[in-house]
């Protein structure tokens, strides 16, 4: 409890005496009276700073960071892993089986073999069975050129000038199963082709077309260097 002040107390005293109630006992025997002012309630950042044992309330934390949310990449599946591994070998193997072809058709070959799909192929077929396998030329695999023109040369002219009229014999007479009958539909190939084109085809068709390997050109050795 708080203490009385004394100038209360004769204060008291006196009032008492005047109106006749009595001294110094009366007056101990009147309790004191306190008056207390109601706290006021601290202030947050107060607590804050008594809670934590600081003077400052700490700063807030900052809130943390949220990834964006990324779907998941799809396993691959276990048997395309032998694929996937075997991939680069394909890869390198394939590369090199076709530089090697096309190291292969090279000059005459390359030509003979390009004038030939472009050109012939559609009435004598990719592979030279012609009518036997339902086309509209003449069939030139299986030895058949060489039955119709005995040689290259004979050929050569021969597709250079187109077909003779309708019922017309040409090729070799002696030829096996008679002579060929013109049926009028060879074109002329002479302006079309160049003569290197022309020879280039009709070595394909005597070679290739009969499962035999393209001719190679022989080059007549040059004069021998002078001594020094």
């Amino acid at each position: 409890m708080a203490e009385v002040p004394p100038h209360l107390l004769e204060r008291s005293r006196s009032r008492r005496a005047a109106l006749g109630l009595g001294g110094d006992d009366a007056v101990a025997a009147v309790p004191a009276v306190v008056t207390t002012a109601t706290a006021a309630p601290a202030p947050a950042s107060a607590v804050a700073a008594l809670a934590t044992g600081g003077g400052s309330p700490p700063p807030p934390t900052p809130p943390k960071a949220v990834r964006p949310h990324r779907p998941r990449r799809p396993a691959i599946p276990r048997f395309a892993l032998p694929m996937l591994l075997l991939l680069p070998v394909w890869a390198i193997s394939y590369v090199s089986v076709f530089a090697a072809q096309k190291e292969k058709l090279v000059g005459p070959e390359a030509v003979g073999t390009a004038v030939y799909s472009v050109n012939c192929s559609r009435c004598h077929q990719p592979d030279g069975s012609g009518s036997d396998s339902g086309g509209v030329g003449r069939p030139l695999w299986k030895g058949e050129v060489e039955k119709t023109f005995v040689s290259e040369a004979e050929q050569i002219a021969f597709v250079k000038r187109g077909s003779y009229a309708v019922g017309t014999p040409y090729g070799n007479p002696k030829r096996e199963g008679g002579q060929h009958q013109a049926k009028g539909g060879m074109p002329k190939w002479e302006g079309a082709l160049t003569d290197d084109e022309i020879k280039a085809v009709i070595q394909y068709e005597r070679s290739v077309l009969q499962g035999k390997p393209f001719p190679v050109d022989t080059v007549a050795p040059g004069p021998a260097p002078a001594k020094k």
